[in-house]
C-alpha cells in the first residue's frame, strides 16, 4: 500500500469557471494514466472517494478499477 497525502484548493480546479470551495458536496477521481497523457483512456486505473464536503480531512481512495 502507499499513501500520500495531498491538498485541494480552487488553484487546482479543472476549469477556470469552476470553483471547488462553491460546492458543498465534492468527489475526488484518482487516476493513473497507463499513457501519461490527462486524457482518461481505456487501460488507466482510478479509484474515487465518497461524496465528501470541500476541507475534509482523512479522504481514502483504493485505485482498484480499470477503465474500460
Amino acid at each position: 500500500n502507499v499513501h500520500y497525502e495531498f491538498s485541494l484548493s480552487d488553484a487546482n480546479s479543472m476549469a477556470a469557471d469552476f470553483k471547488i470551495s462553491s460546492n458543498s458536496k465534492i468527489e475526488v477521481i484518482a487516476r493513473v494514466a497507463m499513457s501519461g497523457g490527462v486524457k482518461r483512456l481505456k487501460g488507466d486505473l482510478e479509484g474515487r472517494s465518497t461524496v465528501v464536503a470541500p476541507g475534509e480531512r482523512g479522504l481514502r481512495i483504493v485505485i482498484d478499477k480499470v477503465v474500460e
